[in-house]
């Protein structure tokens, strides 16, 4: 771009000249009146207007001197502001491009003409039209609008060199005046480093987001493995806990008794029934020595031991112990744990009931075959005791003066019956043969009830007269306790009070005459033991609403309140041991209240007795009335 001279712009040179007229013209009315002055001199102080004139001449001058001062200050001022914006232009980063309002290229700085490859004579021959490939502000009519009215205007378009390559610029674009005609100043800056930056950031960005994308689709998978993971380990947990919980129920609520020590002989495990056994808990058993808690087995232990040093992989034995003042038998079983160094494990099992049991059904087995030996025995006593109770009675209607044969027989023979009988009352043979009848009678009634006690039950209930059933236990009763001799039961007083509007009960007569029996020999032996002076059982059978009930009342020791809460309890017995076995009562218990529907009470107290109340539903039968059972005797 050329560096010379121009002359001021339109509208200074337009102030100037206007500013040197006024003054011409107020100076030449001046010096007339200054003349008019001069010749027609005043005083001083008339003359006064003419003075002001004169003064206003030399203002005017010296006005018009400071305008044509100023007028060429600010011509060399513009052209010093000239100068440097073409040095600006010409030292300037960015491309300055001074066109026509029509497009027409007037200046340009060097920077232009370098990135575009034109000469600046060349380039002030084009357009912009033929360097913008766009054509933005053409293409954009209503941005003239804009700069008409002083705006600034910017926009991004593509550049064309001179020999075709494209490049991207930013344009900043004004309205302005050069040499007094209104032009279109541009700043273009060549962007195509930021673009470069902005297309590399773009890639940037995406390579990021594919990262991102890769890394999120990587984090997914990862997390749903970790998920499965942890899923697949926390169903893993809890089936461990299950387990774990499973195994804990197995082991504490077993029935038998499960401690774990270690070398130490230090409990790691007391299940639940060791708890129970003992009384005491888990938490105080554990880490304290089996010899301070079971001193029993501590010896056992050393037994295993020396067993294990000959290959032996468990050792078991049977012990007796003492817990809280109460014989137990167990089953000891004692085994180490595979794991080397963890200990043994011992297992315990209460068989005292079991031991107890076995004795029974022993004892139970022994008295079937006694009930066999005596169904026999009985069979064979009927026998003789039928023959000696037929001949007794033969004898009785032999010696009778009611019989006429008797009367024929006595005259043949030439015998006065009338005096053989006082003879025979005298020697008291009626009264031998009456007490000989009796006694073969209530021997026959005893076995009767003997076998009806030892003939096993059909199952079937039938209609059973209780004081019938009572009466026959009574006599049994008698009868047993003559054979053990420990006291004579017909020495207990017994008392019978029976109700008249009694009702048969649905029941198995044998299980009745059982359970009265057992009642009976209780009370008799509880007097026995105290030798009580005046024994009594008072038994009442009385009917209450659809209830038939029975009362077993003696005057006994009584019992205290510990023991009557457990007197039907199985196995339990305050009797010295081999003396009873706990089962009567609770066995009479299951009978009336599981198999007949009733139910069992006691009521006791130390010093006052004891009462036995069985309450058993009654049944009406209004055509049948129940019959004593008839003795059968052989003819």
């Amino acid at each position: 771009m050329a560096n010379k001279s121009k002359p001021l712009s339109q509208p200074w040179r337009t102030l100037t000249i206007l500013l040197v007229v006024i003054g011409v013209l107020a100076l030449l009315d001046e010096v007339l009146i200054a003349l008019d002055v001069i010749s027609h001199p005043r005083d001083l102080f008339g003359g006064w207007y003419q003075w002001s004139a004169f003064g206003t001449v030399i203002f005017v001058s010296m006005l018009v001197g400071y305008a044509i001062y100023r007028a060429r200050s600010s011509k060399k001022m513009l052209e010093n502001l000239e100068r440097n914006f073409l040095a600006f232009m010409e030292g300037a980063a960015d491309m300055l491009l001074i066109s026509a309002m029509d497009g027409r290229i007037i200046d340009a700085n060097r920077r232009a003409c370098e990135l575009l490859g034109y000469s600046r004579e060349e380039l002030l021959s084009h357009t912009l039209w033929d360097i913008d490939i766009e054509c933005y502000l053409r293409q954009h009519p209503h941005t003239r609008f804009y700069l008409e009215r002083g705006r600034t205007i910017s926009y991004e378009s593509w550049y064309r060199t001179r020999s075709g390559h494209r490049f991207p610029i930013e344009s900043r674009v004004r309205k302005a005046y050069w040499h007094d005609q209104p032009c279109l100043i541009e700043i273009v800056r060549d962007i195509s480093v930021r673009r470069q930056a902005e297309d590399a950031l773009q890639e940037s960005k995406a390579a990021v987001e594919r990262a991102r994308n890769l890394l999120e689709t990587r984090m997914l998978e990862r997390t749903e493995e970790l998920q499965k993971r942890v899923h697949e380990r926390n169903l893993a947990e809890r089936h461990a806990r299950e387990m774990s919980s499973l195994l804990s129920d197995i082991i504490n609520y077993m029935p038998s008794i499960i401690i774990t020590i270690d070398p130490q002989r230090r409990v790691t495990h007391w299940n639940q029934q060791a708890v129970e056994l003992t009384g005491i808990s888990a938490l105080q058993a554990e880490g304290k020595s089996l010899k301070s808690l079971l001193p029993y087995f501590d010896h056992h232990i050393d037994s295993m031991t020396e067993a294990t040093k000959f290959g032996q992989e468990r050792f078991a034995t049977r012990i007796q112990a003492k817990i809280h003042d109460r014989p137990y038998l167990f089953d000891v079983v004692i085994y180490p744990l595979k794991v080397k160094g963890r200990g043994v494990v011992i297992r315990v099992d209460d068989i005292t009931e079991k031991v107890r049991m076995e004795q029974l059904l022993m004892q139970s087995e022994k008295m079937l075959s006694l009930g066999g030996l005596a169904a026999g025995m009985a069979h064979e006593i009927n026998n003789p005791l039928g023959a000696i109770i037929q001949s007794t009675q033969n004898i009785e209607r032999r010696l009778s003066e009611k019989w006429p044969r008797n009367h024929d027989i006595a005259r043949q023979h030439e015998l006065d019956l009338a005096v053989m009988r006082r003879y025979l009352e005298q020697q008291r043979i009626p009264e031998f043969l009456a007490g000989i009848r009796d006694a073969g009678e209530r021997a026959a009634a005893i076995v009767t009830d003997m076998l009806s006690f030892a003939r096993p039950g059909s199952g079937d209930l039938v209609n059973v007269d209780i004081p019938q059933a009572m009466d026959s236990a009574i006599r049994l009763a008698a009868t047993d306790y003559n054979q053990k001799r420990h006291f004579d039961f017909r020495q207990i007083r017994i008392e019978r009070d029976y109700a008249v509007d009694l009702s048969p009960v649905r029941a198995q007569r044998n299980q009745l005459e059982q359970v009265f029996l057992n009642l009976l020999t209780n009370a008799a032996q509880a007097m026995s033991e105290v030798n009580q002076a005046d024994p009594w059982i008072r038994i009442r059978i009385f009917r209450r609403d659809h209830l038939m009930v029975t009362e077993v009342v003696d005057n006994g020791p009584g019992m205290e309140e510990q023991v009557r809460k457990r007197v039907f309890e199985p196995f339990f017995t305050t009797k010295e041991e081999g003396k009873g076995t706990g089962l009567g009562l609770s066995v009479s218990y299951f009978i009336i209240t599981d198999q007949l529907k009733g139910s069992f009470e006691v009521e006791s107290e130390p010093g006052k007795g004891t009462l036995f109340r069985i309450n058993l539903p009654a049944i009406t039968l209004p055509h049948e009335t129940p019959k004593p059972p008839q003795i059968e005797l052989p003819l």
